[in-house]
């Protein structure tokens, strides 16, 4: 079907498009479509998939198909190479925190792994000479320190210790530090971390409700980074902190992010959209929290301004309706019919 798709004259992109985004209840989305590009370039090794692809298509629709058809693992690896190479390296900072900031140990030995395997040469603090200082000293960070598994047990112990010395360090403004402090510990560490602090400060008296669209407490921690950081280093530690403390929320409002205001940022709004895709639970709960916190509730029980709607309104064309399959595959028929929505039990 992808051949047939591009063989012709005409290249057939709701055929493609469906290929590349459809949901196999029994194969995951990463393996089925590591397997189709397998096959795909062991039966036409002359104009393989990523080069057929690359030759039929164009935009931000050829970058979005791309990316599907890499796969997550490959695609993070492609994503850091391209942007820390780039003349503009430093105008791709959204994009490398996307791929980079707030993942397991496990997520970053395996793209450590296959980055040599790609480009063969280390994926290390010589990545980003191109960066600026900020953006340059929290990358190398992460790339070279060795996070603590998610395996690893919560010491509540140590997480009082640790309330009281994210605090010290976030007042004292170092940066370095800092970075090193949330780098080391595990997604489960600084989720534990975070609510012992709301617990002390009652941070969490008014968080995450409905009534205040999840508006935190004016003593939570991402509230302090705010107070004591500004530019990339504020973007930085407050998405380490919020893909920890509730990675749902913390990709909607990076949905968010790259739709409001004047002209829409595609590049993010496809990296965030095309990796969370990649787990079905997690994005119906990307699309949850944004319905929830962004969303307009109406008497039905419905909601405007939802996910769905909002990327509807924001992009066009073959390039909206990727996204809006990789949104839930149940969602959009290719050929242009709106189906029926389950709105994701709201």
């Amino acid at each position: 079907m992808l051949h047939s798709s591009m063989a012709r004259p005409g290249t057939k992109e709701s055929t493609l498009i469906k290929e590349l985004t459809d949901y196999d209840q029994v194969m995951p989305p990463a393996v089925r479509n590591t397997v189709l590009r397998s096959q795909y370039d062991q039966r036409y090794p002359r104009e393989k998939l990523l080069d057929a692809i690359g030759n039929d298509t164009s935009g931000y629709f050829e970058q979005t198909l791309l990316a599907l058809a890499r796969g997550p693992l490959e695609h993070d690896c492609y994503t850091i190479n391209k942007e820390a190479n780039s003349i503009t390296a430093t105008a791709g900072k959204v994009i490398i925190n996307d791929v980079m900031l707030g993942r397991s140990r496990a997520d970053m030995d395996a793209i450590k792994g296959r980055y040599v395997r790609l480009y063969n040469k280390q994926l290390n603090e010589s990545t980003f000479s191109m960066f600026t200082p900020d953006s340059k000293k929290i990358l190398q960070t992460v790339v070279t320190i060795q996070r603590t598994p998610e395996t690893a047990p919560i010491n509540p112990q140590q997480t009082e210790a640790d309330v009281d010395e994210i605090v010290r360090l976030i007042k004292g403004k170092g940066s370095v530090v800092l970075c090193h402090f949330l780098c080391t510990r595990s997604n489960g560490q600084l989720r534990a971390i975070d609510y012992r602090y709301d617990s002390k400060h009652q941070a969490n008296s008014n968080k995450y409700t409905p009534q205040n669209q999840g508006k935190r407490g004016n003593q939570d921690l991402d509230t302090l980074i705010k107070k004591h950081y500004s530019g990339y280093e504020e973007q930085a530690f407050c998405l380490m902190l919020a893909r920890a403390v509730d990675p749902a929320r913390a990709d909607a409002d990076q949905l968010e992010g790259s739709m409001k205001g004047l002209g829409t940022k595609d590049t993010a709004l496809l990296a965030t959209v095309v990796r969370a895709h990649w787990d079905r639970d997690h994005m119906n709960q990307v699309c949850k929290a944004y319905n929830r916190f962004y969303g307009k509730p109406v008497k039905s029980g419905e909601v405007e301004g939802d996910l769905y709607d909002e990327i509807s309104g924001e992009t066009s064309g073959d390039f909206r309706k990727v996204l809006l399959r990789c949104v839930d595959p149940g969602y959009y028929d290719v050929k242009g019919t709106t189906k029926h929505r389950r709105r994701f039990g709201f």
